[in-house]
């Protein structure tokens, strides 16, 4: 049972800092700093300080309260990344190691640590928001951990045929909690799945989108040709079909092809 002690002491990690960076979020969302976070400084200048003096001040160290909390949202959100990279790796290498039925055993398993854990943990947001004065109403009450519940395709590590000399694998990628066309958001998608073929022995990535999306991938992918040589950016076939019949519809829609149609 290593992989499961592994992919367990992963799962705590992953959904504590998940929690951490739930917190971080909703305080910044709504502009509020925790009481550990808030910075405490009185100016060493002696005699009396204006009220406009003084409301600077306390606008100054605001506003620093806020940017640290910004950096800790950053340095956790990279944190939580690099967790979910090595317990999709452990995870994979347990697909290709273990039966169905183990999996299956591992999954159930961690799914009710998790569980206890995350209603722990919202218990203590709760109490924490309380304290600070945030706004319950816009949080989210109850958060499933997306990001570890993994679909057990038994199929795809089976050899099924005695002729194949190779193996297909299914790799499962991180779930990115940001807006997706933002640049990071695909810059990090990327590189994560360059990262998984090369652990997987693959070189060349197949990486498909959508057509806003895959104007940002391409751009990436020229603004970073060293580091992205090996993906290979396509696009989506509905997207390119979708694009096809608008094209006719623009250049022959006035020509009596919607009245052909529709007849």
């Amino acid at each position: 049972m290593s992989f499961f002690k592994k992919l367990r002491a992963l799962s705590l990690k992953i959904v504590k800092t998940e929690h951490h960076v739930s917190n971080l979020k909703t305080y910044l969302s709504q502009g509020i700093v925790p009481m550990g976070l808030i910075l405490k400084a009185s100016p060493l200048t002696t005699g009396a300080k204006s009220i406009r003096f003084m409301d600077r001040w306390n606008n100054i160290l605001h506003s620093s309260s806020v940017k640290l909390m910004d950096l800790l949202h950053a340095e956790a959100s990279h944190k939580h990344l690099n967790l979910q990279r090595s317990y999709n790796n452990i995870y994979n290498k347990s697909c290709q190691e273990l039966s169905g039925p183990e999996l299956l055993t591992i999954n159930e398993r961690l799914h009710d640590i998790l569980r206890i854990e995350s209603r722990k943990l919202h218990k203590k947001q709760v109490n924490k928001f309380k304290r600070d004065g945030v706004l319950l109403d816009t949080v989210v009450r109850e958060q499933t951990t997306l990001t570890l519940n993994r679909t057990i395709i038994t199929g795809h590590h089976r050899k099924t045929c005695v002729y194949c000399t190779t193996l297909s694998i299914v790799l499962y990628a991180s779930i990115v909690d940001s807006k997706q066309s933002d640049v990071f958001t695909v810059y990090a998608t990327m590189e994560m799945c360059v990262e998984m073929c090369l652990n997987a022995g693959q070189h060349n990535s197949v990486q498909t989108f959508d057509q806003q999306l895959y104007t940002i991938a391409e751009q990436t992918k020229w603004y970073r040709p060293l580091e992205f040589d090996s993906p290979i950016i396509r696009f989506g076939g509905f997207h390119t079909k979708a694009c096809f019949i608008a094209s006719l519809g623009k250049f022959w829609g006035d020509g009596g092809l919607a009245d052909i149609l529709v007849d």
